[in-house]
């Protein structure tokens, strides 16, 4: 199935998939055998949150914060209570969420435990199998339910993200690293060194995107959900080099002689207050005008002023800063 447009968050169930648009309207696809795919139609924009349990899906509306889901209901997991949320989370046959007031509402299956959350106020939560693990507003870690694999023992820390899998859960530290815990059988649980902004748990593995750009996997890889793509060098070969150099001159935000590192695909800032620039794609020369340089790859640069009297990037390399990409502005 082809899904076009434009989206800025999407959410994965055991086998199907929802997705809310730049317009804030909700689109899903995949397995539709519980209804767990058929997003209402005439219910408005939801653009506040959805999350994808094993058979049912759950949404917030943008305008009323009010919950609604769809698919499977065996165990009443679709029966939302009213109230204005501001998280959802759809297990496998239980249903959390956050309302406004910080307090955490459950429904659904409580066979182990799942849907009778402590009290506290919560800012984040997510829902595996047959628990719930929310962030609190001390930013504290806390979780409820089965424990069979130790997956509601979680770690102490400040944590900013959270993520559940089957059995196991997987959340970002303030500082980036990440803590997971729960089963490890595949090694699921067992992160690799480094730092991290993004961390999503799967069923049987685990992946994380890192503070440099990179896809890192780990646990099972017996569907080949553990090997992500990666760049080859024929890829980058076939980059045009004027990409390399797109008004990377003046950078006001940047040390002056200092090396730097940034992330692929992140927009880097670069103001022309004093000197004309002579480089870019497009020819700029004007003074006190605003250039943008966005890394073509994703993936660590180092950029350097080369000890310029004024804040001007003369030179970009790639990670490990022997391969020179220059911009020459005098």
């Amino acid at each position: 199935m082809n899904i076009s447009g434009l989206f800025q968050y999407i959410e994965a169930g055991r086998h199907h998939t929802c997705g809310i648009t730049t317009a804030g309207m909700l689109e899903c696809w995949g397995d539709n055998s519980e209804d767990q795919s058929g997003a209402p139609t005439d219910s408005g924009a939801f653009v506040d949150a959805v999350s994808g349990g094993d058979w049912h899906t759950c949404a917030i509306h943008s305008l009323s914060g009010e919950v609604e889901c769809w698919g499977s209901n065996d165990d009443g997991q679709l029966d939302a209570p009213d109230g204005a949320f501001i998280d959802i989370a759809a297990g496998r046959s239980h249903s959390c969420g956050i309302l406004e007031s910080g307090d955490v509402e459950c429904w659904g299956s409580d066979t182990q435990g799942e849907s009778s959350p402590p009290e506290g106020t919560f800012q984040h939560i997510r829902a595996g199998a047959y628990f719930t693990c929310a962030i609190n507003a001390a930013d504290e870690l806390v979780c409820w339910g089965a424990d069979d694999h130790e997956q509601t023992s979680a770690p102490a820390g400040a944590f900013t993200q959270l993520s559940a899998g089957n059995a196991h859960s997987c959340a970002l530290q303030t500082d980036g690293n990440a803590e997971c815990w729960g089963r490890d059988v595949y090694d699921e649980s067992t992160v690799p060194t480094g730092t991290y902004h993004h961390i999503s748990a799967g069923d049987e593995y685990s992946c994380g995107v890192t503070t440099t750009g990179n896809i890192e996997c780990w646990g099972s890889d017996s569907h080949g959900g553990a090997s992500p793509p990666s760049l080859s060098e024929s890829d980058e070969e076939t980059y045009p080099d004027s990409a390399w150099a797109d008004g990377a001159c003046e950078a006001s935000t940047l040390l002056v002689g200092a090396a730097h590192t940034v992330s692929g695909h992140t927009e880097v800032g670069v103001t022309s207050d004093d000197v004309p620039s002579s480089c870019g794609m497009f020819g700029h020369t004007a003074v006190d005008s605003t250039y943008r340089w966005i890394p073509p790859f994703t993936r660590e640069y180092c950029i350097d002023t080369n000890g310029s009297d004024f804040d001007t990037v003369l030179s970009i390399w790639l990670s490990d800063c022997s391969e020179e990409r220059h911009c020459d502005d005098d």
